[in-house]
């Protein structure tokens, strides 16, 4: 199969984009969204956006009903198999 090339991608722009797409969602259920700054890294920009979406999007669907959702998106750096 034909995959892109691996490029540097900014994450937190892309996660920016992200919920910029899930705007709609994330205030009727009055979410509230927030991030670490996030790394650039190598990887393939359609797929790695589609993995935000669907994490986010997951996030949202399946948040209980009485809850106001918080989803807070952290990173770390692993090295070795930490």
């Amino acid at each position: 199969t034909w995959r892109e090339a691996f490029q540097p991608v900014d994450l937190s722009a892309l996660l920016d984009t992200v919920c910029s797409d899930l705007e709609m969602i994330i205030r009727q259920k009055n979410a509230y969204v927030q991030a670490d700054p996030l790394p650039t890294v190598p990887g393939d920009p359609t797929q790695l956006r589609q993995v935000l979406q669907n994490l986010l999007s997951n996030a949202l669907k399946f948040s209980q009903p009485d809850v106001l959702p918080r989803l807070e998106i952290r990173h770390r750096v692993v090295i070795g198999g930490e």
